[in-house]
């Protein structure tokens, strides 16, 4: 015995089998109106009734089932909404701040001084300059500083020669004045000062 409900085709072919014959009985129990006929007429009326009750307990069934699909069913899948995707916030980049350009001071060099005897040569010049214009005011020197003018005595002090020139009075003519130092070399002193005429 089949217990699978049957097909939507298979349902089909049923009802419309069963409803023909049906109709065809049913026609021929209404043009007879014998008591007889009568009672079958109600049996076919019933019998009508029954069947389409099973026949729509097996639709019912077979819808259950999903054999065949409902005409009725709701298409419930939804389709999710699509989501906005974030917009991005625009960075801002940060300006940079303009280092201020610092301007080194020019690195003034001392030249290295000149060694005489172990004696600054340019210190006992001046020395020597300091001391001749203190003695004959508004005198001018001719030259210029020059290593060249020291030298070194017999006995090995160190020794300058400086030309002049001297105001009219008290001495109109060219001089050289000649100066002697000793000490120590760090701290030298002016030991001899004089003038002579050229």
């Amino acid at each position: 015995m089949r217990t699978d409900p049957p097909s939507g085709d298979e349902l089909t072919s049923m009802l419309t089998a069963m409803k023909t014959n049906l109709l065809r009985r049913a026609d021929t129990s209404m043009k007879d109106f014998t008591p007889a006929r009568r009672s079958r007429g109600r049996i076919v009326g019933i019998t009508l009734a029954l069947v389409g009750l099973l026949v729509a307990g097996s639709a019912g069934a077979a819808l259950a089932t999903g054999i065949i699909p409902s005409p009725f069913a709701l298409n419930l899948v939804q389709t999710p909404a699509p989501t906005a995707s974030p917009t991005p916030t625009p960075t801002e980049t940060p300006t940079p701040t303009p280092t201020p350009t610092e301007i080194a001071p020019p690195v003034v060099e001392e030249p290295a001084p000149d060694l005489f005897s172990g004696y600054n040569a340019r210190q006992l010049w001046d020395m020597c300059v300091t001391a001749g214009v203190q003695e004959f005011p508004g005198s001018v020197t001719t030259i210029d500083y020059d290593l060249k003018y020291l030298h070194l005595t017999p006995d090995g002090v160190p020794e300058i020669y400086i030309s002049f020139d001297t105001p009219d009075t008290p001495m109109p003519t060219p001089v050289i004045w000649i100066c002697q130092f000793g000490g120590d070399p760090s701290a030298p002193v002016l030991d001899y000062f004089s003038a002579k005429d050229l």
